[in-house]
């Protein structure tokens, strides 16, 4: 049986200090943070999920100009509030900024709009670890390794190379880099049948003939009890039994193989 929220429930919470308490660190560089602060503090001067609450003569210009309510889309989180915020600058920039004259507050210039579209496309990566954490097909302890390790590629991949992702990249690598060398969590992905020895293939090829040696070896003393028991077994065919699945078919199909050869080829599959 899969272990499933109680691990992704402590992976969630550490990896969010990742994108609070380590993303901050960028602000340690002057220029990260006079463009962070320049940026961001126009948009929360901005205030204008408040200002529409509280005066409907508000809510009725924005919704007239923007033909949309400003809502936040999820919650208390800067990132959606950004991707919200550019969504608008992008799409409808000239009623947007008409909307900020109107309540006599700054409009965001064309650094503004890069460093806010740079941020989005940075921290979208780490949005996506959290969904794709909690997602209901995610949910299992066999996905966690290699949803860190694709997180780490994306974004070393990601075509804005400043200090926000230097800082994201540490955290993951401080808070995280352990459980990425860990045998037990590399196996549990290489032989879930979704993600097998790709992902380490890509993010650490120096452990992959370490971890396939080994998983020769659990399938090969598998394949020798369940030969010694003499017993067919049959497998429900989900997700989970798959190995199983697999080790009866080599055995019933191909017993004149040896051993090592069968698992060499269940590894493979």
């Amino acid at each position: 049986m899969r272990t499933k929220l109680s691990a992704h429930k402590s992976a969630a919470h550490t990896f969010n200090l990742v994108a609070s308490v380590d993303a901050d660190k960028a602000l340690d560089s002057a220029s990260f943070k006079s463009a962070y602060r320049k940026a961001m503090s126009k948009a929360q001067r901005l205030r204008l999920w408040n200002l529409q609450s509280r005066n409907t003569v508000t809510t009725d210009s924005i919704l007239d100009a923007l033909k949309r309510r400003l809502v936040v889309l999820r919650w208390n989180s800067t990132y959606d509030s950004v991707v919200v915020l550019n969504n608008l600058l992008e799409k409808n920039r000239e009623n947007t900024h008409w909307v900020l004259r109107q309540l006599k507050l700054q409009t965001f210039t064309d650094s503004d709009v890069g460093f806010l579209t740079e941020y989005a496309q940075v921290m979208s990566n780490v949005a996506k670890f959290f969904d794709k954490i909690y997602g209901e097909d995610q949910a299992c302890f066999e996905s966690l390794l290699p949803t860190v390790a694709a997180t780490i590629m994306k974004l070393k991949e990601a075509k804005f190379k400043y200090l926000l992702v230097d800082a994201i990249l540490t955290g993951i690598m401080k808070r995280f880099g352990l459980l990425l060398e860990d045998l037990e969590y590399q196996l549990a992905a290489a032989f879930h049948p979704k993600f097998r020895l790709f992902r380490l293939e890509q993010y650490n090829n120096s452990q992959v003939s370490r971890v396939t040696n080994v998983m020769e070896t659990v399938v090969e003393t598998a394949l020798m009890e369940t030969t010694e028991e003499g017993s067919s077994t049959t497998s429900d065919e989900n997700e989970e039994d798959v190995c199983f699945s697999n080790i009866t078919q080599l055995r019933e199909s191909s017993g004149h193989r040896s051993l090592k050869s069968k698992a060499q080829s269940l590894e493979k599959s």
